[in-house]
C-alpha cells in the first residue's frame, strides 16, 4: 500500500485507551513512588491519578497529536516488542510501541496517536544521554481497515528481514547519535576510517565495560537493527575470541548503513568505572 493523502472523512478505530490500562497506570504510579531510579516525576500529578486526569481536561497539562501514516511495522527489541514508525506528511518519522490490538497497525494505514510530555526523574539511567522528557500514549487509533498485520512476534533476533547488532560508546558518540533521535550513527572522524558494530551483546559490554569506561569515565552498550539484506555485502570479521564478531563498515559507506537501521538505536546498558 503507497502514500496516500490524508482524507478527513476517514473512519478511525480506537485500539488503545490509557483510561483503560490500569496495569499500566499501577506500573507507571509504582515506579513513580518507589525508591529505584525508574519512573515519571508526579508532576503536575501522579500519572493516572483523577487530578492528572483533570489537569489534562482543564489544558494545564497539555494534550499533542500525531498523525500521519504507517510507514513500517515491525518487532523491535528482542524480536517481541511490536512497533510502528508513523511519517507525518511534513516527512517526520517518529515511532511508537502498538498499542492495544497491536495486529491493527499495517504499512500504509493512517494513524493517531494522543499524548502528554512527562519527565522522568533526575535519577533515571541514561537520563544525562536520552533526555528526561517522555511521550506518554492517552490514546492511539488507526484507520478502520479489515487488513491485520503478523499477529505472532518472532522472537530473539529473527526481526523480520533484520538482523539485530550492538555497538560499544562512549558519551561522545552517544549525544551525536541522539540529536539524530537515535536513527543515524554519527560520521567518522578522519582517523577512524572503519564503523565497528558486533554481533552479540556480550562483546560490546566487554569493550564498553573495560575499554570506554577507562577512555570516557562511561561505556554505552547499544542495540539496534539493520536490514539483513544489507549485510550480506560484508563480512563477519573475528577479534581474539570466538564471540569477538564485528562487521568492518567503511567510513565512506556509513550513511547508506544508517539508511538501512530499523528504528531506533536503544540504549541496553551503561558502565562507570568501579
Amino acid at each position: 500500500m503507497g502514500r496516500r493523502p490524508y482524507d478527513a472523512g476517514m473512519e478511525f478505530v480506537e485500539v488503545y485507551n490509557l483510561r483503560n490500562d490500569p496495569k499500566r497506570i499501577e506500573g507507571l504510579q509504582a515506579a513513580t513512588m518507589g525508591s529505584t531510579g525508574f519512573g515519571l516525576k508526579p508532576e503536575p500529578h501522579l500519572v493516572g491519578s483523577e487530578p492528572w486526569w483533570e489537569s489534562i481536561q482543564t489544558g494545564d497539562l497539555p494534550t499533542f497529536e500525531a498523525t500521519g501514516q504507517i510507514s513500517r511495522v515491525r518487532w523491535g527489541s528482542m524480536g517481541d516488542w511490536p512497533e510502528f514508525d508513523l511519517s507525518s506528511d511534513d516527512g517526520e518519522i517518529t515511532t511508537w510501541t502498538r498499542e492495544g490490538d497491536h495486529t491493527r497497525f499495517v504499512k500504509g494505514l493512517f494513524a493517531r496517536v494522543r499524548y502528554v510530555l512527562q519527565h522522568s526523574k533526575d535519577e533515571t539511567p541514561f537520563a544525562s544521554a536520552l533526555g528526561h522528557e517522555r511521550k506518554l500514549v492517552l490514546s492511539l487509533e488507526v484507520e478502520d481497515s479489515p487488513l491485520r498485520s503478523e499477529a505472532r512476534a518472532p522472537g530473539p533476533f529473527k526481526v523480520g528481514e533484520a538482523t539485530t547488532l550492538w555497538r560499544p560508546t562512549g558519551p561522545e558518540e552517544l549525544a551525536l547519535l541522539a540529536e539524530s533521535n537515535f536513527r543515524r550513527w554519527p560520521p567518522r572522524l578522519p582517523e577512524q576510517p572503519i564503523f565497528y558494530p558486533v554481533l552479540n551483546e556480550e562483546y560490546a559490554t566487554q569493550i564498553a565495560r573495560d575499554w570506554n569506561t577507562k577512555a570516557s569515565g562511561v561505556g554505552y552498550v547499544t542495540r539496534f537493527d539493520v536490514e539483513s539484506a544489507l549485510l550480506l555485502s560484508y563480512d563477519v570479521h573475528q577479534v581474539g575470541g570466538s564471540k569477538n564478531l564485528e562487521y568492518w563498515i567503511p567510513a565512506e559507506e556509513l550513511e547508506n548503513f544508517n539508511d538501512h537501521i530499523v528504528g531506533e538505536v536503544e540504549v541496553v546498558a551503561e558502565f562507570r568505572p568501579d
